[in-house]
Formats: structure tokens, sequence, C-alpha cells
């Protein structure tokens, strides 16, 4: 089983073609170099054999080549911030890299670059930090870029006014405002990985020293970044007191809407309580003035209209029973009974009639009875509801009477 150390890993990271593998591996090295200057020097001595068919290469050499021949700016970010954590406070780190060819006219192409893309602005920004790293940690040792070499550089090819102003794009930038404040790395896309935190912690402890390292004699040099740092500091508290407010306003508008709703309710029960209020003094006066009948009047009246039907209808059986034992001697004494039966069968018409007439009346006062049992058990909850008490005798169910047929 072949081991893997985590510098394998690292490197192996670095030399990825995905942008984000490149990112993530750079930074993780340079957190490993963060307060380790012997680290810083130990890494020099690293050698890689990128291709077997060629020498081997130290790894500085191999990143800044990375550097210069990737295209993408998540990356190019990702090798800055590696080899700017990795000059600074080395000198002979600075010296290696001094010392690379074609390192500082890259560097400086770059900061002198007229490219208005945002992102690329921020590699602009960082290779004239890098630059200034440089300048600031310079021993001499490295004659074509001793520090006087490398000020008339940034002063003829770049423009000091161009590099500080590239320089400024770094803290200026947005995400450096978010990764200022957040110690552990958080986008909503890989792509938005650029800086990290430890990385700004570096850039803002050096940024004004690179600037009086770059140009001596910008009395107001330092006072400018503090009132750059200032304004940005100032900006983010302002971004967030408009998210705060942005939040408050939307909490303000639901407050608002539920407060509408809470008045209907509240309008709707005053007019239910006072709708009860009259119904209830509509019930009071009419209890006191008897005109709600009680359950049990009408109970007493529909029992006499049951007596009523019940005599009728014994009349009824005995004239059908007259009339039957007449037409049994009908043939025997026709002329006589005719008369008779004739009456009869007009009396019993009549008395049918009346039958009709009272079970229609019978009927009339169930349903009366039924509608009125139902307003009095409504009424009566209402009161009880308003807190009055209503005794059982009140209270009590009437139950419907049997309808009588003839």
């Amino acid at each position: 089983m072949t081991k893997v150390t985590c510098g394998q890993l690292l490197c192996s990271g670095m030399f990825s073609h995905d942008a984000l593998s490149n990112w993530l591996s750079a930074v993780a090295l340079s957190h490993a170099l963060i307060e380790n200057p012997a680290q810083r020097e130990q890494l020099l001595r690293v050698l890689l054999a990128p291709d077997p068919n060629s020498s081997p290469v130290t790894l500085m050499q191999q990143v800044s080549l990375l550097l210069q021949q990737s295209s993408k700016v998540q990356s190019k970010i990702g090798f800055l911030i590696l080899l700017a954590t990795w000059l600074a406070h080395c000198q002979l780190a600075v010296k290696h890299f001094l010392e690379l060819p074609t390192a500082i006219p890259y560097l400086t192409a770059q900061a002198g670059s007229n490219e208005r893309d945002d992102n690329e602005e921020l590699v602009q920004g960082l290779c004239s930090f890098l630059i200034g790293i440089c300048i600031l940690f310079n021993d001499g040792s490295v004659s074509p870029y001793n520090k006087d070499s490398l000020q008339n550089l940034v002063s003829n090819r770049v423009g000091v006014e161009t590099f500080l102003s590239k320089l400024g794009e770094v803290s200026r930038h947005e995400h450096y405002s978010k990764a200022s404040k957040q110690p552990h790395p958080r986008a909503n896309s890989p792509e938005e990985l650029l800086l990290d935190y430890e990385f700004c912690k570096l850039f803002k402890a050096l940024e004004s020293m690179v600037i009086k390292a770059v140009n001596p004699n910008k009395i107001n040099g330092t006072r400018d970044i503090a009132e750059n740092d200032l304004v940005a500091e100032y900006k983010d508290v302002i971004r967030e007191q408009d998210r705060k407010l942005a939040d408050l306003e939307e909490k303000l508008d639901i407050a608002n809407r539920e407060k509408n709703q809470l008045n209907q309710r509240v309008l709707q029960m005053e007019q239910d309580m006072a709708r009860l209020t009259d119904e209830n003094a509509l019930l009071r006066a009419q209890i006191n003035s008897g005109s709600v009948p009680l359950g049990s009047d009408v109970k007493l009246e529909v029992e006499r209209w049951r007596i009523e039907c019940s005599r009728r209808d014994e009349a009824i059986q005995n004239l059908e029973s007259e009339l039957r034992r007449l037409r049994l001697n009908q043939s025997s004494q026709p002329q006589p009974v005719q008369p008779l039966l004739d009456t009869s069968q007009a009396k019993i018409k009549e008395l049918e009639s009346e039958i009709e007439r009272l079970t229609t009346d019978q009927d009339d006062l169930l349903e009366l009875l039924a509608d009125k049992d139902k307003k009095l058990s409504s009424y009566t909850e209402k009161l009880r509801q308003l807190g009055i008490m209503v005794g059982d005798d009140e209270n009590e169910s009437i139950n419907e009477p049997e309808l009588v047929t003839a």
C-alpha cells in the first residue's frame, strides 16, 4: 500500500487543472507558513519533478510558473496568496523569488495592466502587493532587483499612482470585506472563494509599510491607508444598517397587517355583542309581555284539539254504524228510510269536513309548537351565555304530539 504525505496531497492539488483545488491547496500551504519563519526557509529546499524527463525544480519556481501559466483568476489568486505569505518577513525567500528570471517582469506587467474586470483588478492589486513585499524585505543581494531598482521599476514601468491605486483595490474589494470578517471561508459557490481571513490580516498589517517602501516621499501614505480602512469600515457599517433597516421595515409591515386584522376582529366582536344585547333586550321584553308562548300553554292547546278530534271520530263511527244498519233495512223499507239515510250521509260529510279542518289545524299547531320550542331553546341558551339563570321548567323540551288520523 502506497503512503501519501500531506505535502504530496497539497502539491497534487496545486498541479491540478481544477481552479478550486489550486486555491485550496495553495491557501492551505500558506497557513502552514503563518508565524513560522523556519518553515519558510525549509520550504525553499523542496524539489519537485513535475516532468520525469526534466531536471527537478524548486517548489517556489514551480509555483511561480503555475502563476504565470494559469488563466483562471481563482488559481492565480491562490498562488499569489501563497507567495505573499511565503515572502513576507523572510529575506531569504525574497532572494530566491527575485532570482527567478520571469517573476518580476510578470508582476510588473500585471500591476500595469489596464484590464477592468473586477476580479482581474484584484489579481493586479495582489501583484502590486507582492512587488511591495519584495521591496520591503529586500536584503539587496540580488543586484538587478534591489530596493532602489525595484522602486525605479515601479515608478517607470507602472507608475507610483497606478501602483498605489491597484494596491488600494484589494482592500476596497467586496471579497476582502467579507473575508476579513470570517475566519472560516464561506461562499455561495466555489468560484466566490478568492480571499481568506489570514491573508486579509497579513495585507492589513503590511499595506502601509509597502506604500512607504514604494514611495518614501509620500508623507500622507499612512494617513491615506488609514482613511481607506476607515471608509471601508463605514461602508460595511452602512451595509449592515441597510440590511437591518430592511428587516425592520418588513417586520413593521407584517405587524401593521396583523394589527388591521385584529381591529377587524374586534369590530366584528363588538357588532356581535351589540346584536346579542339587542336580542337579549327584545327577548326580555317579549317574556315580560307574555308574547312568547311557553311550551306548557301550547301543549294544553294541542291536547284540547286531540280530545276534540277523538270525540268527532267517535261520533263518525256511531253514524257509520247507524248507516250500515239502515242500509240492511233499506230493501224492506226503502221509502221511509231514504230521507233518514240522506240526512245521515250529509251529516257524515259535514263531520268529515270538520275532521279535515281540525286535522289541518292540528298540523299547523304541531309546526307552531316545534318552531316555538326551537326558538325557546335558542333564547334560553342565549340567556345562559349572557349570565342569566333560567329555571328547568322553562328549559324543558316539549315532545311532538302524535297525529290523529281519521
